[in-house]
């Protein structure tokens, strides 16, 4: 399919199928950054945020194309777009839209291929937020696993590859199973009713990029 491709996994005669997406923790970054500048505490204020009750809004929808994007739509010209606002909306609708429209993104990314979700999991430093982690249950209505040290588990997966390589690891499945064993796992379990909700927004969210395309 365009805009997808395989990488040679380290097991001889697989492969990782990659979506590549451009909008996923740059959409975080640039949240925490719009509502709280460059403070120290800024992603702690945004989850003390996104964690309050005082959204009114749940109709707004984002799309969350801050760079342009790869896939699921392949344009370098588009960018984001809010859709629903009116004077009920608050700062905090506008941060749960863009992380909602992430995970859309992504979810609309697997459907292209044919792929529903049966089980997530969440690494780099994005998955920090359990908020975020617990919308991403709900639009794929999948569990979703995220590991501790969440963060630097990409960097130690990628060393992985040099320590095998080396020879000084016989086995990277058995690696990867030490480092994942010694962690932590949080499982997010979807909400149905609001799996059900986001089955409605979604449709709405796909509508946004053919709608929009010409604007930019």
């Amino acid at each position: 399919m365009e805009g997808v491709f395989n990488l040679a996994a380290i097991n001889r005669g697989l492969y990782i199928n990659v979506i590549p997406v451009l909008n996923a923790a740059v959409v975080h970054n640039w949240v925490a950054r719009l509502l709280y500048g460059e403070s120290e505490d800024r992603y702690f204020k945004l989850h003390e945020l996104l964690s309050t009750d005082e959204g009114n809004n749940r109709d707004l929808i984002c799309m969350p194309y801050l760079v342009g994007e790869r896939f699921p739509v392949a344009d370098d010209k588009v960018r984001g777009v809010f859709i629903g606002a009116d004077l009920s909306t608050t700062k905090v609708d506008f941060a749960r839209s863009a992380l909602e429209g992430v995970a859309f993104s992504l979810r609309q990314g697997l459907e292209k291929q044919g792929i529903m979700a049966t089980s997530v999991s969440l690494i780099g430093g994005g998955a920090a937020e359990s908020v975020w982690n617990q919308i991403i249950a709900n639009v794929f209505n999948a569990p979703t696993k995220v590991f501790g040290d969440s963060d630097v588990l990409p960097s130690i997966m990628l060393s992985s590859v040099v320590l095998y390589g080396k020879g000084i690891i016989n086995s990277y499945d058995e690696f990867i199973t030490s480092v994942l064993d010694k962690q932590e796992c949080k499982i997010y379990y979807p909400d149905k009713k609001e799996s059900e909700r986001y089955d409605i927004v979604f449709e709405r969210f796909k509508k946004i990029y053919p709608s929009v395309r010409d604007c930019f």
